[in-house]
């Protein structure tokens, strides 16, 4: 997260008035119109007396009757109209029950569901002893093993296909669901087998119509959206192809995912696990400092990981580890920013992969690179090059561990500024980074993560296009929620659409006391909660690319409070939690936004 990283949102102009009703009639011209319907009257009276009651009656049916015979000369059937049928809604109102987390099978080998469950263990570094919470306890495999037979913790049966249009641009077969006959209920994912055809998955709509949005779970409506993103013709790209281990390259998931990033380290892990389930999240980001793993012999401490990898598959959540923070002496100027020789992160990467195989399943590689202090100090026209080949030797060591692990590209910070000691502009980075070396880095990632702005901006708001009227951080795209849409133009226009978009950091700050966000003194707790609700739809609704949402953040408060911090720095006023674990109304938005999306998603 920094400074130009998604912020908090401000409400809309007001919508304009009702439209003035016209002036009433005069007293003279009431007067002359009751005169006229009693004139009338009268004479209707008296026509009635005058003709025989037999009579009156059928003057009044003659005309139904003709209407009847002239609607069956037309050939005009009566249709019966039936009330719209409702939505499928949802309000959570418990913890759901954990559930039983899936097991995967490698590609190409055949699902055993009668297969013993292997025995419960805890993984702890040498001369330490692990302490997992023991209702978090999990099978974890030895460290450098690959995984004999299923492992807990496979991707969900709707991965490894496309989720709609614009998502990639060939149809790839998804994973096929064994029902389950073991003893202990599991479900046995068996991923595709290379060469096999299978059918593709359903595809979503691009947009629903305005009628069939389910109504927000509270009060605080946000403005009516503008009309759908209209995707920028693809070019034409490679066609489609196996990738290691015989997978579809690039990996994709079906189904638009919603994943929350918190913080596991030294912290009461049982219940953030708890609230993210609670929540809806069914993916957990955790970010890693590759200096605190790595020491100067080259080995490496895993401690507390070994713990938190565990713990996050007990809780039947899937797990993508960020990796940040280098060692100093892999650094060019002894700083923690990206490492001089690609190969020194490639190792630890792969290292990683190998250890957790079948238990990590997606790996970030870096974040908001683009900034002069993530990069190491300094930011020029040569880094996003060097960052490629980071990505490529990264890439090609993480799949040689486990192909199955996912491998995203670190997002850049949503940002205009172009300063060397600062940042360099999110859009200018980006072209960089596919242009390199004839767009190399086309085979090197499945995923680009991208982060969009958000300062006191609503979601559907858009510089220069529709602009928001909060005060400040609303004159350049960068600050709004929708500047992902040119982030993935420059995708398309660099023949990359068939990679898919996670966005790995979104939403709205509330009051704080940090110099630099003082937009989020515009928010209430109830207005971050329509915010980041309305950017759940808004992104179902309009991006269809995009197939994984990672809230910022879920307990930021509750590690404040527990290392003494200022409790009103900005981490926590992202938070969906309160300092004691209380929910937020972001919190209960969420809950029901998440189910109501889920509900309507094949």
């Amino acid at each position: 997260m920094s400074s130009s990283s998604p912020r908090a949102l401000r409400p809309s102009p007001e919508h304009p008035g009702a439209h003035r009703q016209p002036a009433g009639p005069t007293a003279f011209e009431r007067a002359r119109a009751s005169r006229r319907h009693a004139a009338a009257h009268r004479r209707l009276t008296a026509g009635a007396r005058r003709c025989p009651p037999r009579l009156a009656r059928l003057w009044v049916l003659l005309p139904c009757a003709a209407l009847l015979l002239l609607l069956a000369a037309c050939g005009v059937q009566p249709v019966a109209v039936s009330a719209p049928a409702p939505l499928p809604t949802a309000q959570i109102l418990r913890a759901p029950d954990p559930e039983t987390p899936l097991r995967l099978d490698r590609p190409g080998t055949a699902a055993d569901p009668a297969a013993p469950a292997a025995p419960t263990s805890t993984v702890a570094p040498a001369g330490t002893t692990a302490e997992a919470p023991p209702a978090l306890q999990t099978t974890a495999a030895a460290p450098g093993d690959a995984p004999a037979g299923p492992v807990s913790g496979g991707l969900p049966d709707e991965a490894w296909g496309q989720r709609g249009p614009g998502a990639a641009s060939q149809a790839l077969p998804a994973a096929t669901v064994v029902p389950p006959v073991s003893s202990n209920g599991e479900i046995v994912v068996a991923l595709p087998t290379p060469g096999a055809t299978q059918p593709a998955p359903e595809q979503l709509p691009t947009t629903l119509a305005p009628d069939q949005l389910p109504t927000a779970p509270a009060p605080g409506q946000l403005p009516t959206a503008s009309a759908p993103v209209v995707a920028t013709p693809l070019p034409t790209v490679a066609p489609p192809r196996d990738g290691p281990g015989g997978l579809p390259y690039p990996l994709t998931l079906t189904r638009l995912n919603f994943g929350v990033v918190g913080h596991l380290y030294y912290t009461d892990r049982a219940t953030a696990l708890r609230k993210a389930r609670e929540a809806g999240f069914t993916w957990f980001r955790q970010q890693i400092h590759w200096r605190d793993i790595e020491d100067r012999s080259g080995a490496y401490l895993w401690g507390e990981l070994d713990n938190i990898v565990a713990d996050v598959n007990a809780a039947g959540m899937l797990l993508m580890i960020n990796i940040t923070r280098s060692p100093s002496w892999y650094t060019a100027n002894g700083s923690d920013g990206l490492p001089q020789d690609p190969a020194t992160l490639a190792r630890f990467a792969g290292a990683l992969a190998q250890r957790y195989s079948g238990r990590v399943h997606a790996i970030l590689i870096w974040n908001e690179q683009n900034l002069a202090y993530e990069n190491g100090g300094s930011i020029g026209p040569a880094d996003p090059g060097h960052f490629v080949e980071i990505m490529a030797a990264s890439y090609t060591a993480i799949k040689a561990a486990d192909p199955r692990i996912i491998v995203v590209a670190g997002a850049p910070a949503s940002t205009a500024t172009n300063n060397p000691g600062i940042a360099m502009d999110t859009l200018s980075y980006l072209r960089a980074m596919y242009a390199y070396n004839g767009g190399m880095i086309r085979d090197y990632f499945d995923v680009q993560a991208l982060h969009p702005g958000g300062s006191a901006n609503p979601p559907d708001t858009l510089y220069p296009e529709r602009p928001s009227s909060a005060q400040g951080w609303t004159d350049d795209p960068s600050f709004y929620f929708r500047h992902v849409e040119n982030q993935r133009k420059v995708m398309e226009e660099a023949g990359l659409g068939d990679h898919q978009v996670w966005i790995t950091e979104y939403g709205w700050a509330t009051p704080n006391s940090t110099p630099g966000y003082e937009f989020g003194n515009q928010i209430s707790y109830e207005l971050q909660r329509d915010y980041i609700v309305g950017a759940v739809w808004y992104t179902f609704n309009n991006y269809p690319w995009v197939s994984n949402m990672f809230l910022w953040n879920l307990n930021f408060t509750v590690l404040q409070r527990e290392s003494g911090r200022d409790p009103n720095h900005e981490q926590g006023s992202f938070s969906i939690v309160n300092a004691d674990w209380s929910p937020r109304p972001a919190f209960w938005g969420l809950q029901e936004a998440i189910a109501q999306v889920n509900g309507l998603q094949p």
